[in-house]
């Protein structure tokens, strides 16, 4: 997928953001919480951010943001609601393109 057709980090945010009933700013600044976890994920699945770009969103360096990441994943394998609402997320961005 060409980077153009990549949702912009405002956009995954704000999916992510009302999924997740947090607000942008809870999401962005908070320490911990599934959202946090979906954003990280999203942002570098469908968003193809750099661990960088992620973590300047986030407030975080390159290690918690691969962490992030990576808990996102493997709630989405361990966690049916957890990949639900992820997916929901994913069409919701989708529809928006």
């Amino acid at each position: 997928i060409k980077k153009s057709e990549r949702p912009e980090a405002r956009a995954i945010i704000d999916a992510v953001s009302d999924e997740f009933k947090i607000s942008a700013d809870d999401l962005r600044k908070g320490r911990r919480g599934e959202g946090r976890k979906a954003l990280a994920l999203l942002a570098r699945r469908e968003g193809a951010m750099t661990l960088p770009e992620i973590g300047k969103i986030l407030g975080i360096g390159d290690w918690s943001t691969s962490h992030l990441a990576s808990e996102g994943e493997r709630l989405v394998e361990e966690s049916d609601d957890f990949k639900r609402r992820v997916d929901r997320v994913v069409r919701k961005l989708k529809s928006a393109r």
